[in-house]
């Protein structure tokens, strides 16, 4: 059996994870698997639809991240497992808050946490009579890996991916080792590229590249790809007062255009932010109002970001991403400190293996069988063809089709 465990610790507005609960809810409620998570998350959801909360009355919103609304008979189906609390509370007295406490549990094990989650681990598979395949984890929570490690249960760090709908085909992450900058892509990566030398796969160009991974109605995009771009540098604004990123620096938007303003003058960059979010350092720069991020990315050189997700898609673009802290995409953005964008150039092996190894098509996150074969350790190649069948089958492109296209490259644009 697989485990959700969905245990919020921060002192954010509770059920942020309501609808990734209900996705993960469809699956258990059809095995009668059990589910860890905090109490609010098992009420019935005719309670929260009737306070009009989208992730339990949406029909649409539910369609669109891939689960159905559930009933109040299928929280009946899966058995609840909450969290005691003892740990969390230990960990604010210590940390001096409950604010403390979310960020150091987000960064660091925490000895009392650790022993409560094995605790309840070890009471989850002696009363469902059947050991854990594995849990799955919506954030990195270190004192959750140590348990599992310690039960010998592998964790699998699922999220959003990267590329999303309705302009891309929809991706998720699917992580042994974490999310953000506790990823195994870059080590990946690295298998990846010895695999090749022994088991090649087909590779693609930017734009084959993108011509698959767009959704058929954001083709036209693709006359974005040769744009001339007008801005020297564009900032990508990062979420404030994320408990969670905080535990790994604390960076934001003014680091970022402190940065780019030593460097350019303010009217050659351009500052894209995020919805019902401000930043004062930004008053001089021009702002972004693009539609769509596509949009935003082909009008600058570079992109600078912060622990984000739009590093993968400004190197599909052409345009040098650059990470001021960390990402599972690491390997291929530039650095605040490193060189000129003349000096970036992107390895097309990386843009591929991303797309088709590391990411995964977000209708396999929870496909048993798929997760079952990731778990018994199929090779980098092997993966990455299985996926970019899914996506052959997704397009309907015969595959023979789709590998005449494939380039013969040393690795470099």
């Amino acid at each position: 059996m697989f485990l959700p465990f969905l245990y919020d610790y921060t002192p954010s507005p509770p059920l942020g994870l309501l609808w990734v609960f209900y996705k993960y809810l469809n699956l258990c409620a059809k095995h009668g698997w059990p589910m860890v998570a905090n109490e609010e998350y098992f009420r019935n959801p005719s309670e929260y639809a009737g306070m009009g909360m989208l992730a339990a009355s949406d029909a649409g919103f539910a369609e669109r991240l891939g689960y159905t609304l559930p009933s109040d008979e299928d929280i009946r189906r899966v058995r609840p497992y909450v969290m005691p609390g003892a740990a969390l509370d230990r960990c604010a007295e210590q940390t001096g808050s409950y604010c403390d406490a979310a960020v150091y549990l987000s960064g660091r094990e925490y000895p009392p946490m650790v022993e409560e989650i094995t605790r309840l681990l070890k009471r989850v598979q002696k009363e469902s009579g059947e050991p854990v395949e594995a849990i799955f984890s919506w954030r990195n929570f270190p004192s959750l890996a140590r348990a599992a490690r310690k039960l010998k249960i592998p964790v699998i760090y699922n999220e959003l991916g990267p590329l999303r709908r309705p302009t891309y085909a929809y991706t998720a992450y699917l992580d042994f080792q974490g999310n953000i900058g506790r990823a195994q892509s870059g080590a990946r990566y690295r298998d990846f590229l010895r695999e090749l030398r022994r088991d090649a796969v087909p590779v693609f160009d930017n734009r084959t590249l993108l011509s698959i991974l767009l959704e058929p109605d954001s083709r036209e995009l693709l006359s974005h790809y040769e744009n001339a771009p007008r801005y020297r540098l564009g900032i990508a604004a990062a979420p404030r007062g994320d408990y969670i990123l905080a535990a790994y620096g604390y960076q934001c938007d003014d680091e970022m255009l402190l940065w780019g303003k030593k460097r350019f003058p303010a009217s050659d960059i351009l500052y894209r932010g995020r919805p019902g979010g401000s930043c004062e350092l930004a008053y001089d720069v021009p702002k972004d109002d693009s539609r769509s991020t596509v949009e935003f990315i082909t009008q600058c050189e570079s992109v600078a970001m912060l622990r984000s997700n739009l590093g993968y898609e400004t190197m599909l673009w052409g345009r040098r991403p650059i990470e001021f802290d960390v990402s599972p995409f690491d390997t291929g953005c530039a650095k605040k400190n490193g060189a000129g964008s003349e000096n970036w150039n992107c390895d097309v092996n990386y843009l591929n293996f991303i797309a088709f190894g590391y990411l995964i098509p977000y209708e396999k996150m929870l496909d048993v069988d798929y997760l079952r074969w990731r778990l018994r350790g199929p090779s980098e190649t092997e993966i990455y063809r299985e996926n970019l069948r899914f996506y052959c089958k997704l397009r309907k492109v015969p595959e023979e089709e789709l590998l005449q296209k494939q380039i013969l490259t040393n690795g470099k644009m």
